[in-house]
């Protein structure tokens, strides 16, 4: 991908979309300008530095390095602060340059609030790490078992056990999760599963129709709360899983193709039973270690020693060494080239106030509130479409806990990772612990627990307070089950105890998360038809493409190459229509 040098971008939204967007662009040899209206590129990619109480700069979360109005970056060996909050006492003190450069020594606790790790297997993913120099210094979070929110507690889930459904029959039977009669419901699924389902439809209806409420309840609706906070009643099937809307429509059992997948397995192996060597027989039943010629599987999540906003500042500082990248500034309206004319033109308001920037291209990659606002004179049907689109506000909540013999006692504390539905918890979906995830940063005597909060129909929270929503994770992780101190005992504690001490970092992302409903994909190929009815302007990001680190970089990269073919166009050409979302 290569572009004349004189060609002008404009990208609008610094998250990842928009940075891999602008990267491609600049490196293919296009002006970039970015524009972020925020003080910090990423989007929901941010980490933080933990300190604790009673250590060098109490309270403190890192460093923030001063910088032009305008023009902040962030470089990738350096974490902006943030606020930490004192349970019980509402205080919020920022961390000094001073106090965070006496720890330097100790590796960073670095704590993930929005996006944990990056997808590596994600099409052009580890490509876009090694583009950057970003490989050698990755980091792998430790495996773990997952736990389930069930009627009989926290227990382990299930293996095979997927956002869609389980995958394995005999481990879910033996869990017990779903009750005698769950099962039985369950097992019709051949015979339920006959319906033939036309177009899109909910995830809930999807699966309540083949395997019964059970299956929806206890197995689907905690995995894809965690994943898209989402309402499985109203979040569309084609936008979760999009290959079950062929076998919804052709009436395909799962559950036979399930059970003639585990038959060929077993057939398998059966196959492959040595007659002769004792040691290999043992090996294969797993009595001894894996045989030494078998390649272990690739990782599939990467950070770094410093956080997955390495990748976000990776990105900026490409931007701003080949373009221009504009912090604390927002886009405010947007207007199509004139008659004859090839100029798009971006208002912006920033530190330098209001100003008009032009360009031959632009890439709109922000939410879809902001994005309908600013293509209302640019396409009005874009712009209902997106006004039409449902988000829905998210927080995380990091718990840092001294690890006490009843959060021992625990499963939790010898987990990665505790998914829980809305049918447990109308505010928290998903518990990962941290220490156990990545010791190397968080392990210790401590128990380092980020909390998920939010979903689609749960307990709302833009009207809480950031003491207000750090009360009610600890008081609903209470009723969970698992012993965390309540907020008015922490108080008690000795303040220079800091082996006793609990804080806890909140970061809230408003309206972050897409909630598609049925019929998502007829409305985007509606978007992308008005959208190219407006040549040189592209639209992406999680609005139309989804939440995301993997899928935000996968729609970076695919903007970038159709405003590349754009402006490779021959000029007499540029009044022709032609699509770019």
């Amino acid at each position: 991908m290569s572009l004349v040098p004189d060609k002008s971008v404009i990208v609008i939204g610094g998250g990842v979309c928009g940075l891999v967007a602008a990267h491609a662009l600049a490196r293919a040899g296009a002006q970039v300008t970015l524009v972020e209206a925020s003080g910090r590129p990423g989007g929901q990619v941010r980490s933080e530095v933990l300190r604790r109480s009673g250590e060098p700069g109490e309270f403190a979360v890192g460093e923030r390095r001063a910088g032009q109005p305008g023009t902040h970056l962030v470089g990738a060996d350096e974490i902006d602060e943030d606020e930490v909050v004192e349970l019980g006492g509402g205080r919020r003190t920022s961390g000094s340059p001073a106090s965070a450069r006496t720890a330097a020594t100790a590796p960073p606790r670095v704590v993930e609030m929005g996006a944990e790790a990056v997808p590596l297997r994600a099409p052009g993913v580890a490509a876009l790490v090694e583009e950057l120099g970003l490989t050698a210094s990755m980091t792998h979070p430790r495996p773990g078992p997952a736990l389930l929110s069930s009627r009989r507690g926290a227990v382990p889930m299930p293996d095979g056990v997927t956002p869609t459904g389980p995958t394995r029959l005999l481990p879910t039977v033996r869990s017990q999760i779903l009750s005698p009669s769950g099962l039985l419901r369950a097992a019709a699924e051949p015979i339920t599963g006959r319906r033939h389902i036309d177009g899109d439809v909910s995830v809930g209806e999807f699966i309540e129709t083949r395997f019964g409420p059970q299956v929806a309840r206890a197995v689907v609706d905690p995995l894809l709360g965690a994943i898209h906070a989402a309402d499985i009643n109203r979040f569309s099937l084609a936008a979760a899983a999009p290959a079950l809307v062929e076998t919804a429509a052709e009436g395909d059992s799962m559950l036979l193709g399930t059970l003639g997948r585990e038959a060929r397995r077993a057939a398998g192996w059966a196959r492959g039973l040595p007659v002769r060597g004792y040691h290999r027989m043992i090996r294969m039943m797993g009595l001894q270690e894996e045989d030494l010629d078998r390649q272990a599987p690739a990782p599939s999540l990467a950070s770094w020693p410093r956080g997955t906003a390495t990748l976000a500042d990776r990105l900026a500082a490409s931007v701003r060494a080949r373009g221009t990248l504009l912090l604390n500034t927002r886009a405010t309206r947007l207007t199509p080239p004139d008659d004859g004319g090839t100029a798009w033109r971006v208002g912006v308001e920033g530190p330098d106030g209001a100003r008009e920037l032009t360009a031959d291209a632009v890439v709109v990659a922000t939410g879809s509130a902001s994005a309908a606002g600013m293509l209302a004179d640019v396409s009005p049907r874009a712009a209902e479409i997106l006004a039409g689109l449902r988000a829905v506000s998210v927080a995380t909540v990091i718990l840092d806990l001294p690890l006490d013999e009843t959060l021992a006692a625990h499963p939790l504390s010898g987990a990665a990772t505790w998914f829980i539905g809305s049918g447990w918890s109308p505010l928290i979906r998903q518990v990962t612990n941290l220490s156990h995830k990545w010791p190397t940063t968080l392990g210790g005597d401590r128990l380092v627990l980020r909390v998920s909060a939010g979903r689609d129909g749960g307990r709302p929270l833009d009207a809480m307070t950031d003491d207000d929503l750090a009360r009610a994770v600890v008081a609903e992780l209470r009723r969970l089950g698992l012993p965390v101190a309540a907020p008015a005992e922490a108080v008690t504690v000795p303040s220079k105890d800091a082996r006793r001490r609990m804080c806890t970092l909140v970061a809230r992302f408003p309206n972050a998360m897409p909630q598609p409903a049925p019929g998502h994909r007829g409305r985007m190929e509606s978007l992308a038809k008005a959208i190219s009815e407006a040549p040189g302007l592209a639209l992406g990001g999680c609005a139309s493409d989804g939440a995301g680190v993997g899928t935000a970089i996968v729609a970076g990269r695919r903007l970038a190459r159709q405003i590349s073919a754009f402006l490779d166009r021959d000029p007499r050409d540029r009044d022709q229509r032609g699509g770019t979302l």
